[in-house]
């Protein structure tokens, strides 16, 4: 994704009676945090850089202080590689 930070990412899902939570499974690059809004591109965290898995994701929270600062969920329109 270029150049730099990278962000560990907490993805929610829909589950059947409560929500999923994958926490750091995925990360965001950028040169600073995303905004509460924002659509952003995030990466499933891999060594294989050939099984790299993107996905657009709405940010539904950010806080600096926590060890996965961004929380977000799928974005309409699925994902893309």
């Amino acid at each position: 994704m270029g150049d730099g930070w990278t962000f560990a990412v907490t993805l929610v899902r829909p589950g059947p009676a409560v929500p999923f939570f994958e926490v750091g499974a995925y990360q965001y690059t950028g040169t600073s945090l995303p905004h509460v809004g924002d659509i952003v591109t995030i990466t499933k965290a891999s060594t294989n850089d050939e099984e790299r898995e993107e996905m657009l994701a709405y940010v539904t929270r950010v806080d600096p202080r926590s060890d996965a600062p961004i929380r977000v969920t799928e974005a309409t329109g699925g994902t893309s590689t």
